[in-house]
């Protein structure tokens, strides 16, 4: 499929000193699955194309390939792993980006997961395990020459283990623990290196009939190993609401807490606090296979990440 978007920009920089422009937005992609009774797999591509009328530093292209498999065994037992790679661009009103830069910062991530699904009567155990890697590209500055972005190259391992109770037919509770080493990849001198770890619990599934999803809070440390950085301890949360008004319109809150990775050479990472609202409403109402589609998401949707 394609998707393509016109909006205006009256910040195209992000600074003070305001410069408008229009962009428009080519979104391609593509999805091959297989969904079969016990097993699947996916793989899926897309890019993100964007073309603006005035200050065409700011073009730039977006790119990145998936695959996902699920092997069940058992009734309610199952393995899944997942492999990402992608070329992605920073947006300009990133907290921590580079106030001088002439073009849009570009990274590399590479992402892989494997992780299991063991269900026993109303309980569910999910282990899973996550690395990550970041690799940043110089990027040209206004006044001439290259921003060397090797300091925030990063590559992570994450472990986490879920578990579920079933509380009634859709709803269930849940309680997570998890682990993340981050390492700085290239960086000789302002390493990054990092423990972070998370402690959560909240509710998932319906709510009602047509509103579902999920609620976490809990508590996570994030501790620096080079003396410089800002360690974080306290509350982090994550809630993902979805709101079937009618069978053409949903409305969808998410907030959640998160880190994000810095260009300013100072700062380890930056805390980031997101509230997002939005509404997705169908030209045409949904047949006998989109009724079945939003019956499922009522009864599954995605674990958070913290």
């Amino acid at each position: 499929g394609i998707s393509v978007v016109g909006e205006y920009l009256s910040n195209v920089f992000n600074r003070p000193e305001a410069r408008a422009a229009a962009v428009l937005t080519v979104m391609p992609s593509i999805d091959v699955r297989a969904d079969l009774p016990r097993h699947a797999f996916e793989v899926s591509a897309a890019g993100t194309m964007r073309r603006f009328s005035r200050h065409t530093t700011e073009n730039s292209e977006e790119y990145g390939l998936a695959s996902s498999a699920r092997l069940d065994f058992g009734s309610r037992h199952q393995l899944r792993a997942s492999a990402q790679f992608a070329h992605l661009i920073e947006p300009r009103s990133t907290a921590g980006s580079i106030s001088d830069a002439a073009e849009p910062v570009s990274y590399g991530r590479v992402q892989g997961e494997l992780g299991a699904g063991l269900g026993f009567a109303r309980f569910r155990l999910e282990p899973s395990l996550r690395y990550e890697r970041l690799d940043y590209r110089d990027v040209a500055l206004v006044g001439g020459g290259k921003a060397d972005q090797r300091f925030r190259d990063t590559r992570s391992l994450r472990g986490e283990v879920r578990i579920e109770y079933q509380l009634s037919g859709l709803l269930a509770a849940f309680a997570l623990a998890a682990r993340e080493n981050i390492d700085s990849s290239s960086a000789a001198t302002q390493r990054r290196d990092a423990h972070d770890s998370t402690l959560a619990g909240g509710l998932r599934g319906a709510i009602s009939p047509v509103m579902s999803g999920e609620i976490a809070l809990g508590y996570r440390r994030r501790e620096h190993a080079q003396a410089g950085y800002r360690d974080f301890r306290g509350i982090t949360y994550r809630a993902d609401i979805q709101w079937y008004v009618t069978p053409l319109l949903t409305l969808r809150a998410q907030v959640d807490r998160s880190f994000r990775n810095s260009g300013n050479l100072a700062v380890g990472a930056i805390r980031s606090d997101r509230l997002t609202l939005s509404a997705f409403h169908e030209s045409l109402r949904r047949d006998q296979r989109g009724v079945r589609l939003q019956r499922r998401r009522l009864e599954r949707i995605d674990k958070p990440l913290f």
